[in-house]
């Protein structure tokens, strides 16, 4: 079975201009998931696709192949789908090969993790599912908690034969949470859309189901000291008037030349309790290390 993992990253983002090369934890964003991608040494080639050439310029110290995006694919309105098999064609014209099974990673999903990776493949596998999606489950519920308006009425989004009172009754609704794609080669090419009546899932926790969209999303704290540095005892605010609005989690620890990385999106409920991740700088190697080329220095 020949796996190709694709990473389709646009460089004309209308949210956060050039978010896909900003820096995260001393290193560019699409840096994180090619990084996990290699790690997991699930692929057998790993590809990018942009049409910005500051993003394939970074990218070609990882991948086996970079993709130049055509305009006509990389506008806001196009599907991510059309990209996608844009990038098999092309890694199979480039290597004269056929792939039996493509990945897509989002790159603005810096912390999906090698083992969701292997699990979601395993998940795929075992289905036997056309495609599969990562998804985390979601805080609204369009049966309990999410309205609609229209011209002649405020409704529930999704109404029941029963009225259904808490979340606990409704039925099970997900995020798709930007991070990982898998289908098969037949699949991908004959679809239209990335969810299918028969698509596979593979459910995240929220702490790695971040999709990084703007500035607000996180808030990112760097220890130049040599020795760590508690956080206990100290808030976030956005509002002068209540200076203790968010706590930061007890025992939260920034490590020496560490970054902590504080997530701040209520859409994914992080406003009602702050979500901390602290991870040390990733600095590249100067020399190639197995499979990882890594030639430079990021700033």
């Amino acid at each position: 079975m020949r796996v190709l993992c694709s990473i389709c990253a646009r460089g004309g983002s209308t949210s956060l201009k050039n978010k896909n090369i900003k820096n995260l934890h001393g290193a560019p964003l699409i840096v994180h998931t090619l990084l996990t991608a290699k790690r997991s040494k699930l692929f057998d080639k790993l590809v990018v696709s942009s049409d910005s050439s500051k993003i394939l310029k970074i990218s070609k110290n990882f991948s086996d192949f970079n993709i130049k995006r055509p305009n006509k694919l990389s506008h806001d309105s196009a599907p991510k789908i059309n990209a996608i098999k844009h990038a098999l064609i092309q890694s199979e014209n480039n290597f004269k090969e056929k792939f039996d099974v493509i990945f897509d990673l989002d790159a603005t999903s810096p912390l999906r993790e090698v083992k969701d990776l292997l699990n979601a493949f395993k998940i795929f596998k075992r289905g036997n599912y056309p495609n599969l999606v990562s998804v985390c489950i979601s805080n609204k519920n369009p049966y309990y908690n999410m309205i609609e308006k229209n011209k002649k009425e405020v409704k529930i989004v999704k109404k029941t034969k029963f009225n259904i009172y808490n979340r606990q009754e409704a039925p099970k609704i997900y995020d798709v949470n930007a991070s990982i794609y898998i289908w098969k080669r037949s699949s991908l090419l004959k679809s239209k859309n990335i969810i299918n009546s028969n698509t596979g899932l593979y459910v995240m926790p929220k702490s790695r189901s971040i999709d990084i969209d703007d500035y607000t999303d996180w808030i990112e704290l760097y220890n130049s000291d040599n020795q760590e540095q508690s956080l206990d005892g100290f808030f976030l605010t956005d509002d002068f008037d209540d200076p203790f609005k968010w706590k930061i989690t007890e025992g939260a620890i920034i490590g020496p030349q560490s970054y902590f990385i504080i997530w701040a999106d209520s859409e994914d409920a992080q406003a009602a309790a702050v979500q901390a991740a602290g991870r040390k700088q990733w600095r590249p190697r100067k020399r190639p290390v197995g499979h990882e080329r890594c030639g430079q220095q990021w700033s």
